[in-house]
């Protein structure tokens, strides 16, 4: 996302082209979540390794397109395919949770992110710092929670407090090394890839608290 092909964007454009981006997958996402039939949704139930492995291979192979690709329109396919990806995914996750409980998670996400965004505008050095540090934690967050799982068959709350905070970190992060970008079209849609993903799971780790009663 160094290369400056393309015309360069206003720096004002280019934040409104991140942010119209991210709000179109978060758009598909809250439509699948609605209008998905329940038959579509059971398919999780009665074949759940085979959708977490499809998941992967079309999120995995949809991330290579948008980060690969220099023509704006083709990361733009891409990241559509990715937010149906992540969009039948949260479809199946929230339909285990109350309305007032997703409620409040998309609220939360909601205010973390434009919280997030105002403090690495304002401190850009602080999160431009924070790149491996996050790395490092999450992925040891993630080994240690799938070996708990599989050994205790316990999900404990620790690792979804610890996965929203490195998700919130990670918004500020990416959002900072967005504006540190030549602002094109193409490394516009980009970033908003990043921070999507940011936002998705952090959206999944709060509802999974919030939601632990219903």
């Amino acid at each position: 996302m160094e290369k400056t092909d393309g015309t360069l964007l206003t720096r004002r454009t280019y934040n409104i082209v991140i942010g119209a981006v991210l709000c179109f997958g978060l758009l598909v996402n809250a439509a699948m979540a609605y209008f998905l039939p329940p038959a579509a949704l059971e398919i999780m139930d009665e074949y759940p390794w085979a959708v977490i492995i499809g998941f992967l291979a079309v999120s995995i192979g949809s991330i290579v397109v948008i980060y690969k690709s220099d023509n704006p329109t083709i990361s733009f396919l891409g990241f559509t395919v990715l937010s149906l990806a992540f969009g039948y995914l949260v479809a199946t996750i929230v339909q285990s949770y109350t309305e007032a409980t997703v409620t409040r998670a998309f609220m939360l996400t909601a205010g973390i992110t434009l919280a997030m965004v105002l403090l690495a505008s304002i401190f850009p050095a602080l999160f431009e710092k924070m790149g491996r540090v996050l790395f490092a934690v999450l992925v040891i967050t993630i080994v240690a929670e799938v070996a708990t799982v599989l050994i205790t068959g316990t999900d404990p709350l620790a690792f979804d407090m610890i996965f929203v905070v490195v998700f919130s970190l990670y918004i500020g992060y990416d959002w900072q090394k967005a504006q540190a970008y030549p602002p094109t079209l193409d490394n516009a849609v980009d970033s908003a890839a990043d921070i999507y993903v940011d936002v998705i799971n952090l959206f999944i780790r709060l509802l999974s608290i919030l939601g632990r009663k219903d």
